[in-house]
């Protein structure tokens, strides 16, 4: 016969993995595991508990209101708990063999109440308007083993070799979209954002100066080139997600922003600074930039990301 303490420890097991499971079979979607990376927290939002397993870990982060993140090390059995996700600016994700990183994503994955549907990367030689309109790329959610933890940030010191896409892109005049939110991100940073009114529109027509709602920029609306197909020059389609002119010629056009979607652009000033693509070019101040003036009132954004809110 087992003593009493054994039993009740038995019974607290039992107790704890039932209601682990019970929780992560409504819950599973909500978080995502990541097996060998660690998270390096700012001090003062993390919480740390001993003795956990994987389960018990996550367990412990899905029954804390305040956390959104958390790190198993899996010899020492510590789980440490964090209010901040890990795509936050002031994180580091750092590779170790001997951790698991936990990330909640409530309600297929919000950022901060915004979904995201596409990640795109500069540098990375692959066109962010072809993935954008390939109907076959469809990432869904939760995240599965073929989207790199990567491709899930907004820094670019871990690898993300593809474009993430989600699949409501291809279910966009079904799925009820009412806000669609274009940011750039320089180092984990958000540089500009610009969010659009998504009611009623297809996968390319909301991006219009008509539908603005809010933006970090002084009067984008007024930009004679507003199109995210691009407008066509002598190289043809390869300025996409073009907020910029009048074009009166290569040395005085002026914008806010801009992707240049292909390894060559008959405009010298596009090439300039990177000559790697795809670049995502924006005026660093509220205003627009002469792109040719380079230098500092031009940016280079590392990272592209749109999100949608649904009605």
């Amino acid at each position: 016969m087992l003593p009493a303490a054994k039993c009740f420890c038995l019974l607290c097991s039992v107790l704890i993995n039932l209601e682990f499971s019970e929780a992560t079979e409504t819950k599973s979607s909500l978080f995502k595991l990541w097996y060998g990376y660690i998270l390096d927290i700012p001090t003062g939002s993390t919480t740390e508990v001993g003795g956990m397993t994987v389960s018990m870990c996550v367990f412990h982060c899905l029954g804390d209101s305040h956390c959104r993140s958390a790190s198993l090390t899996l010899s020492t059995q510590r789980c440490v708990i964090s209010s901040v996700d890990s795509f936050d600016s002031s994180v580091a994700i750092i590779p170790d063999s001997d951790s698991v990183m936990i990330q909640l994503w409530p309600e297929g994955g919000l950022y901060d109440s915004w979904t995201l549907v596409f990640r795109a990367q500069a540098g990375n030689f692959l066109s962010v308007y072809d993935a954008w309109t390939n109907d076959d790329l469809k990432h869904g959610f939760p995240w599965k083993s073929d989207v790199p933890i990567g491709c899930t940030q907004f820094k670019t010191d871990l690898p993300c070799e593809q474009t993430f896409r989600s699949a409501i892109l291809s279910e966009w005049e079904d799925r009820n979209i009412s806000e669609v939110k274009v940011v750039l991100y320089k180092d984990g940073v958000q540089q500009h954002y610009i969010i659009f009114n998504g009611s009623s529109t297809n996968m390319t027509g909301w991006f219009s100066p008509h539908g603005i709602l809010s933006t970090t920029w002084n009067n984008p609306q007024d930009a004679d080139f507003f199109s995210l197909e691009g407008t066509e020059i002598y190289l043809g389609y390869i300025r996409r997600f073009q907020m910029y002119g009048p074009h009166d010629g290569c040395p005085t056009d002026y914008g806010w922003m801009v992707v240049v979607d292909a390894p060559m652009d008959d405009c010298s000033q596009y090439l300039s600074v990177t000559p790697t693509w795809p670049r995502f070019m924006y005026s660093v101040d509220a205003g627009p930039v002469t792109w040719s003036v380079a230098g500092s009132a031009v940016g280079y954004a590392d990272i592209l990301a749109v999100f949608v809110k649904f009605s």
